[in-house]
Order: C-alpha cells, then sequence, then structure tokens
C-alpha cells in the first residue's frame, strides 16, 4: 500500500469532484487548491487507517474520493505555475492509483 508517508505540502487542498463532496462552508474562505490538498491529505489517511484496520471497501471509498481531489487539481491546472508541486501532486495520483489496483 502506497501513500502511508507521502507528503503533499503543496500548500493547497485536493477535491473529491462531486457537489455532495463539496467542502463546508467556513472552508469556502481558503483557496481551492488548498481545500483540495486537505481533502486529499484527510481521504489517503482515513484510507490507510480503514486498511490497516481491514475495511478494505472504506479503504478504496477514501483512496477514490483522494485521488478525485488530486485529479481536480491537475485538470483544473491549479499548479501549472508550480512545476515542483505539480510533480508531487501527480506522484500521489500515482500512489492512488496503485493503491486501488490492489
Amino acid at each position: 500500500v502506497h501513500g502511508a508517508g507521502a507528503e503533499a505540502e503543496v500548500g493547497a487542498p485536493p477535491d473529491a469532484g462531486s457537489p455532495a463532496d463539496d467542502p463546508p462552508p467556513s472552508a469556502a474562505k481558503a483557496s481551492p487548491l488548498k481545500v483540495r490538498i486537505s481533502a486529499f491529505e484527510s481521504d489517503r489517511d482515513k484510507g490507510m487507517e480503514a486498511w490497516l484496520a481491514g475495511d478494505v471497501a472504506k479503504a478504496l471509498h477514501h483512496w477514490a474520493l483522494a485521488r478525485g481531489s488530486l485529479k481536480y487539481i491537475i485538470d483544473r491546472g491549479l499548479l501549472e505555475d508550480q512545476p515542483e508541486a505539480l510533480e508531487r501532486v501527480r506522484g500521489d495520483q500515482y500512489r492512488m492509483h496503485l493503491n486501488l489496483a490492489q
């Protein structure tokens, strides 16, 4: 399982991509990048906790949400002016794909 110690200190949060996953109103003041990075980190960690507890379905759910947050960042070009940060996000997305493939 990949991503247990992965760091995505890009300065912004990731996205899950659906209206049901919109951030709470208090997060609306944060930049979309920060919101999506935060969501990614939260879902990545929840997925790992579920995996370690033996709850594969829950782990897959959270990793899929984490992947969606990273996809949002990439697709919206939120890091187009930060190539190193974008590469870290792409690496995290790759790790989420590996987790989901298991």
